[in-house]
């Protein structure tokens, strides 16, 4: 046999030796994440808890590894229809927030973040419908909402106590009617507001007719005081221009009679026609030459 030959057989079993080595060592290291608490199962059961992020080492091809999320977890109960207790049919969705506070109960029950998701959500959407069909549909639109997530929060977090986890919060992300329900309500809703305008534009008219005949009335009383202080103020005038007149004529009694005789001439005589009267007409004595 040549010395090549010889050192090809002594090398292969060191290779093999090394392959397997490195094999084990691989199959025996596992990484725990900052944000994970790990569990060593072997043969079904827990032999050991790893709260703290680093390289630990198991038995290869005999134990396995569990790991679970220190963080809050989100489950997602998808849109369905439920029944409020007005019979109303709403299209409903939700989540619920939960942490793992017992990792190993958690392990137990549940054994992974799939299988509690699955629970979970099941238990969600069999409590929504229970608080729904106890509640009608106004109760969506007012703080009663809050009220109805904090007790399905309530009865979610009896019913998993046992699972070794917090729920942490439960929201209703949306309560939308049915197409067909919303088209109907839409129509209904159309209508009340149509015959609420048309009362509303009633009850102005009626406010127009009682304002406007308001405004005539005071505009009559204040027309009607405003004659009546003309009537004062012309009757203080004419009677302060008598009293002018009678002052100003008193001091000549001829010229007032002549005045005055020349003014009833001026309303009685024609302009250009001729007057035939006798000579002693008293009437016509003032046109006489003296």
């Amino acid at each position: 046999m040549s010395e090549t030959n010889l050192i090809e057989n002594n090398i292969k079993p060191q290779f093999i030796v090394l392959v397997c080595c490195v094999v084990l060592v691989i199959f025996s290291l596992f990484i725990v994440k900052e944000t994970e608490t790990a569990f060593i199962v072997r043969f079904g059961k827990v032999v050991r808890q790893i709260d703290k992020a680093g390289l630990y080492f198991k038995t290869p091809f005999i134990d396995s590894i569990a790991s679970f999320d220190k963080r809050i977890l989100q489950v997602y109960s998808p849109a369905k229809e439920v029944i409020a207790s007005d019979q109303k049919r709403l299209i409903v969705d939700a989540y619920a927030k939960y942490k793992i506070v017992n990792t190993k109960r958690f392990y137990e029950s549940l054994r992974n973040e799939q299988g509690a998701n699955i629970r979970i959500s099941a238990m969600l959407d069999s409590i929504m419908r229970q608080v729904v069909a106890t509640n009608p549909l106004s109760s969506f639109l007012t703080t009663q909402r809050g009220q109805m997530m904090e007790n399905i929060q309530t009865l979610l977090t009896n019913q998993t106590k046992d699972f070794g986890i917090d729920i942490i919060d439960v929201r209703i992300i949306r309560a939308d009617l049915p197409v067909e329900n919303s088209e109907a309500i839409f129509k209904r809703m159309k209508t009340e507001r149509e015959k609420e305008a048309q009362e509303l534009r009633s009850q102005g008219k009626q406010e127009a007719t009682i304002i406007m005949a308001s405004a005539d009335k005071e505009a009559k009383e204040i027309q009607s005081q405003a004659q009546m202080e003309a009537s004062k103020i012309i009757g203080r005038a004419e009677g302060q221009a008598i009293k002018i007149y009678s002052s100003a004529f008193s001091k000549d009694l001829k010229f007032y009679d002549f005045y005055k005789t020349m003014e009833v001439y001026k309303k009685t005589l024609p302009e250009q026609n001729i007057i035939i009267s006798t000579k002693d007409n008293e009437f016509l004595s003032k046109l006489k030459k003296e």
